[in-house]
C-alpha cells in the first residue's frame, strides 16, 4: 500500500479545508508529486506486453519480436502525443502506423504469421479498463457518465480496428487477409 501517497492526500485535504491554500496551487502540488515509472522500463513493458501477447496467440519468436517492436513504437508515439491532440484520431493514426509495419513485416517475408503479429500489437491500445470502469458507472447508477465513457471506448475500439484494417484489407484484400493465428 502506498501509505505516503495517502498521507500526502490527507495533508492537501487539511490545507484544503482550513483555507490555509488556494485550489491552484494545490492541484500543481499533487502534479508535482506524481510518480511515473522510468521512460525505459515502461517502454520494455511495452515491449514485453506486445511479445507476449504474439507468443500466446500462436506466433514464433521472430513473430513476436516484431510484434514487440511495434508495440515499442506505439509507446513512444503515445507518449511524444501533443497534449490537445484527439485521443480517438491518435489511436487511429497508431493503429495505421502499426498494421502498416505489420504489414512491411510480412511483405519482406520477415513473419510468418501476420495475424499474431498484429494482435500482439493491438493489444497495447484496447481500451479495457475503460470499459470497465464505465459498466461500473453504468452499475452503479451514473448512467450518464458511464454511457459517455462506453461510448469513448467504442469509439477507441472502432478507431484501431480502421486503423489495423484499412491498410491489410486495402493491400492484401479480404480474400487473404491472414488473420488465422492458432
Amino acid at each position: 500500500i502506498a501509505t505516503e501517497r495517502y498521507e500526502f492526500i490527507e495533508k492537501i485535504n487539511d490545507k484544503v479545508i482550513r483555507r490555509k491554500e488556494m485550489p491552484e496551487t494545490i492541484s500543481n502540488k499533487i502534479i508535482e508529486n506524481k510518480k511515473d515509472y522510468h521512460l525505459f522500463f515502461n517502454i520494455l513493458g511495452s515491449y514485453c506486453c506486445a511479445f507476449g501477447f504474439a507468443m500466446f496467440f500462436g506466433g514464433t519468436l521472430l513473430d513476436a519480436f516484431i510484434s514487440g517492436f511495434i508495440g515499442l513504437l506505439t509507446y513512444v508515439m503515445n507518449y511524444y502525443k501533443p497534449k490537445r491532440a484527439n485521443q480517438i484520431v491518435h489511436t487511429l493514426i497508431c493503429s495505421l502506423i502499426g498494421g502498416m509495419l505489420a504489414y512491411l513485416a510480412s511483405i519482406c517475408g520477415i513473419i510468418d504469421n501476420l495475424g499474431c503479429v498484429m494482435i500482439g500489437a493491438i493489444m497495447l491500445l484496447i481500451p479495457g479498463i475503460m470499459i470497465s470502469t464505465s459498466i461500473r458507472d453504468i452499475l452503479i447508477d451514473d448512467v450518464l457518465s458511464g454511457s459517455i465513457k462506453l461510448f469513448q471506448a467504442i469509439a477507441t475500439s472502432l478507431a484501431i480496428a480502421a486503423g489495423y484494417s484499412i491498410w491489410t484489407v486495402q493491400n492484401v484484400g479480404f480474400h487473404n487477409c491472414g488473420f488465422v493465428c492458432l
